[in-house]
């Protein structure tokens, strides 16, 4: 019986994600392991074709391939490595966008935490991100995985919901489904 079901969706301290009121000064951050099926190379390459400023957060066995395919692209990149909770919160609350490319993905807690910092987000509709993002409200939800893609994505971000987005809207409805406290409500 579905009534005897009960969903308990990742958690997030929506105390400690949340929006700030400070100058973004990052056009895209991407929070990942840099394993091959998140498919950075592409997010570099749809950064570098449309000279967009990309932080990327984690480490991994593809970081040597994706530094040197910045440098061949002359993309304004910059790889941070794994940075501690509040190093990682204040990035967050200077981005404008954060892209998220599995090719697989469960619910992904970077993305959660960064949507509970108010970042409009881009992620690939045929993985968990469907559950996070509300398509054209708290981001886009596109079919695929590459660079092409990302960019259509990135330019209607640019065009159409950059000047209307509210960080406080997209943190709301964020917090209303995934903040940690609810989730221990449903243990």
């Amino acid at each position: 019986s579905k009534n005897r079901i009960v969903v308990i969706p990742n958690g997030v301290d929506s105390f400690i994600y949340k929006p700030a009121k400070i100058k973004k000064e990052i056009d895209v951050i991407c929070v990942s392991r840099l394993v091959s099926w998140k498919h950075i190379d592409e997010i570099i390459k749809a950064t570098a074709a449309l000279k967009l400023k990309l932080v990327v957060v984690g480490d991994g066995p593809e970081l040597k391939s994706l530094t040197t395919l910045a440098k061949e692209l002359k993309a304004d990149v910059e790889f941070m490595g794994i940075l501690s909770g509040n190093e990682l919160i204040k990035l967050y609350q200077k981005s404008k966008l954060y892209i998220l490319n599995s090719s697989f993905e469960l619910t992904s807690y970077s993305l959660i935490e960064a949507q509970l910092c108010g970042i409009f987000s881009i992620s690939n509709a045929n993985t968990g991100s469907a559950d996070v993002i509300l398509n054209n409200k708290t981001g886009i939800l596109i079919n695929g995985t590459n660079s092409d893609l990302f960019q259509g994505a990135i330019k209607d971000y640019l065009n159409k919901f950059e000047k209307y987005a509210s960080s406080q809207e997209i943190s709301n409805y964020t917090k209303n489904k995934f903040d940690q406290r609810l989730t221990y409500e449903l243990l």
